[in-house]
């Protein structure tokens, strides 16, 4: 029984050693050792990130995002060149505002649909809920100009190649924390937290002068006449 017990931890670890070195081998591949999360001093734009990328000889495998409040990522697990990553996270950045429109359009129309002028304007809970509606617009509308556009909004990078540890004295960056395949294969780090600075609380500018009646038309305008 003793040895039968024995062979089967044998096999076990055989196996569990095999599938490990199996990740190992394949995470290599694709994000190898030197490999880093990058922070900067402030949001950077798209061709800014590449000039760093390619000044350094290095490859994007993850970059985040933020703009009016919102936060977002875009990640690979395949090769690609800092062209191809920056092009496809352009495009799938597009892509998710603009069903985020169509979504926020659809809510609107059916918050006016359930709720009539008169009862907004006299139910707080009711102008809360329609304000955050909106600002939500704004704050969708605002990303998907900047992801059109080349306009600052990538606040930190995942990178890899021979020259990471060269980035400790470029006075664009804010800090430097080094991956190894460990992290990589057993530890998901947590997305990196704006800073306070890049990202703070957003209230549209309009929507703060805009009373119930205001705010009720202007949402009517959207879900009808789009």
């Amino acid at each position: 029984m003793g040895a039968k017990r024995f062979l089967l931890i044998m096999l076990v670890s055989l196996l569990f050693g095999g599938f490990l070195y199996a990740g190992f081998a394949k995470a290599s591949e694709i994000l190898p050792a030197d490999r880093a999360l990058v922070t900067f001093r402030r949001p950077l734009t798209q061709g800014e990130l590449q000039d760093i990328l390619q000044g350094y000889e290095l490859t994007p495998t993850a970059i985040y995002m933020v703009n009016a409040g919102l936060v977002g990522t875009h990640r690979t697990y395949e090769v690609r060149s800092t062209d191809e990553f920056l092009t496809i996270a352009q495009k799938r950045t597009i892509e998710a505002m603009q069903k985020g429109l169509q979504s926020n359009t659809l809510r609107l129309k059916k918050f006016v649909e359930q709720h009539s002028e008169e009862e907004v304007l006299y139910d707080e809970n009711l102008q809360q809920e329609l304000r955050s509606l909106l600002n939500i617009r704004f704050q969708i509308e605002m990303t998907l100009k900047v992801a059109q556009g080349e306009l600052p909004s990538i606040y930190a990078a995942e990178v890899s190649g021979k020259n990471v540890a060269r980035l400790q004295s470029d006075e664009r960056i804010a800090s430097i924390q080094e991956f190894n395949l460990i992290e990589i294969l057993v530890i998901r780090r947590r997305p990196p937290v704006p800073t306070a600075t890049f990202q703070q609380e957003f209230m549209a500018p309009k929507l703060q002068t805009m009373g119930p009646h205001d705010l009720y038309r202007y949402a009517e305008n959207i879900a009808y006449q789009q």
